[in-house]
């Protein structure tokens, strides 16, 4: 399984496209940023896993109600 680390986008450094070089700045950043977040979410998420299922097998109930709550606290990608 391999982790999406950065995203960038070429622009030209024309002063006429200084603004939408700015703006590809942004958007490149904020997607840096959410992959990020997103891995860092996964990693916890695969440790607390592998964590419970050493513990056993009914403890994989409490780790499901979680991960509902927190999809239920999750905005929508769409």
């Amino acid at each position: 399984k391999s982790n999406i680390t950065s995203v960038s986008f070429s622009s030209k450094r024309k002063t006429e496209n200084k603004k939408n070089t700015t703006v590809n700045k942004t958007i490149t950043t904020v997607i840096n940023t959410f992959l990020t977040v997103l891995n860092i979410f996964f990693a916890i998420e695969k440790y607390l896993f592998l964590k419970v299922q050493a513990l056993g097998e009914r403890h994989l109930i409490i780790i499901n109600k979680i991960g509902k709550i927190n999809a239920q606290k999750m905005p929508s990608l769409t």
